[in-house]
């Protein structure tokens, strides 16, 4: 794992070493165990169900679908033929029975040519098909998205999905501390750099008066862009010189020493605040400030947290709200998730300032993500030691580049392009073959049940629209028998095998095309 690392302190770009461009790599070695490489066999193991379960719905849209249609077509125009009249052996296409297909849209066409083919050779009224209307080509297809989503969906949920802490090596939990601790440690810097500069600009501010005082703030304001707003407390705690933005502030004491605090404790902005008492100030006036804050504008630690493959970066106090982020936040909202809460809890060493933690945490929703979390404190010594500040890191483990997710994110790529492309072809097949069949059967079962005027105009160029234009030479030809009254004549039996060999031959070839 190689990783790159931000260098300098970054807290003010007073860093002499930020022109640089400097960039530190650390590598470490990570050796191969068969779970990191042992996917050739589970590979091998869906790629054969898939084309298992595409030559199974293969078999069922040809044997269900395409040999059924075919022999309709077939039917169909020997019945046309019969039924103009003008073939020599037309009562030869309309004696021998349509072969009904045994399943959904195709059975129903084919009870339906049946029936027209005895009202060409003279039944007195047609009749009402009443085939039960069972599953058809429409479960058909249905059936074969099934297989496919039953393939997809393991591809999706189960197959190389890495649930168990155990997947996640320990050198990267152990990474994700280390990155943490530098992360606290360019947020040491910068607070201690801001406290470094107000204790000069309190030195400065020494037996001045207050236009003087002025000018001093207003130059190191300006100087120290880390500082939203410069102001001077007196020793009742009021502000009686200030610089910059409004304060923040809604403590109101005035603290002993020097140091760095919290100067409110809600509000829409955290507001962290570097102090320092002027050298000199004469006890118990009330007139001139004793000390001056400095409240550090709260972007200068955002910007400075976040560090690529650290994930998300919270600065959380001691009773775990967070005062600065990486990451869009609310002021002095608790840690996002228990575990974060109790991963920071876990830095708190009776009588130091804490000492690193790592752990990988896992989610209590129904995907249970999991992430590599680690905490820090923030600092063991100077200003900010007595704070029990932290900073806490969490990285979701996907994002980690292991072979396990890698693994995990192919599998998952693959159930969603065997999905994509699966819905893809049934639909293509639902569109142009089923819905063409469907309406074929609706029309056939309403031209055997007596329906002579409505004109059957074939959409489309293949089986089933061959199949709509023999249905409708056959309309015609029932239309012209009810208005001449007359039907088409069978000829005799004798007449029929009379008929020479060539009849008979021609028969039995039509016999096997059909």
């Amino acid at each position: 794992m190689v990783a790159p690392q931000r260098t300098g302190t970054g807290d003010t770009g007073r860093d002499n070493t930020s022109g640089l461009h400097l960039t530190v790599v650390t590598a470490q070695s990570v050796a191969l165990t068969p779970q990191s490489t042992g996917y050739l066999r589970i590979a091998l193991l869906t790629g054969g169900a898939l084309a298992a379960i595409a030559v199974v719905n293969w078999l069922l849209l040809v044997f269900a679908v395409q040999r059924p249609l075919l022999r309709l077509h077939l039917s169909a125009a020997r019945l046309a033929r019969g039924a103009v009249g003008r073939h020599p052996l037309a009562f030869e296409d309309l004696s021998r029975p349509v072969p009904v297909p045994a399943y959904g849209e195709p059975r129903r066409t084919g009870r339906a040519l049946e029936a027209l083919r005895r009202q060409l050779l003279g039944a007195d009224t047609p009749e009402e098909i009443l085939a039960p209307r069972g599953p058809g080509t429409r479960a058909l297809v249905a059936c074969c998205a099934l297989l496919v989503t039953a393939w997809a969906a393991p591809m999706l949920f189960v197959v190389d999905h890495v649930d168990t802490p155990a997947s996640i090596p320990v050198s990267a939990v152990a990474g994700q501390q280390t990155r943490t601790q530098y992360a606290s440690d360019r947020a040491r810097q910068s607070l201690d750099q801001s406290y470094t500069d107000l204790v000069d600009v309190a030195a400065s501010l020494k037996g001045k008066s207050t236009a003087q005082q002025h000018r001093v703030l207003r130059k190191a304001l300006a100087d120290h862009g880390q500082y939203r707003s410069l102001y001077l407390l007196d020793r009742a705690g009021s502000i009686v010189l200030r610089v910059g933005q409004t304060p923040l502030r809604t403590i109101v004491h005035v603290p002993g020493g020097n140091g760095i605090t919290g100067v409110n404790t809600y509000g829409r902005i955290p507001a962290i605040a570097a102090y320092a008492h002027i050298p000199g100030a004469k006890a118990g006036t009330t007139a001139s400030g004793v000390v001056v804050f400095g409240e550090i504008d709260v972007k200068v630690l955002d910007g400075l947290l976040p560090e690529p493959g650290l994930g998300s970066v919270w600065l959380a106090d001691s009773h775990d709200r967070v005062l600065a982020a990486g990451v869009g936040f609310r002021a002095f909202q608790p840690l996002p998730g228990p575990g974060l809460a109790r991963l920071a809890d876990r830095t708190r060493t009776p009588g130091t300032a804490g000492t690193p933690t790592s752990a990988v945490l896992t989610s209590s929703g129904v995907s249970r993500a999991m992430s590599v979390a680690a905490a820090a404190p923030l600092a063991e010594a100077g200003p900010a030691a007595g704070l029990g500040w932290r900073v806490v890191t969490s990285e979701p483990a996907a994002s980690l580049r292991l072979p396990v997710f890698r693994a995990e994110r192919m599998t998952m790529l693959a159930g969603l392009l065997g999905l994509a492309v699966g819905a893809a072809c049934l639909s293509w097949v639902h569109i142009v073959v089923v819905r063409p069949l469907r309406e074929l059967a609706r029309l056939a079962e309403r031209l055997a049940g007596g329906d002579r005027r409505t004109v059957l105009y074939p959409v489309n160029h293949d089986e089933t629209g061959s199949v709509t234009r023999s249905l409708e030479l056959i309309r015609q030809a029932l239309a012209d028998r009810v208005r001449s009254g007359t039907a088409i004549p069978a000829a005799p039996r004798a007449e029929a095998s009379s008929a020479g060999h060539g009849r008979v031959h021609t028969t039995a070839v039509n016999t096997k095309a059909d």
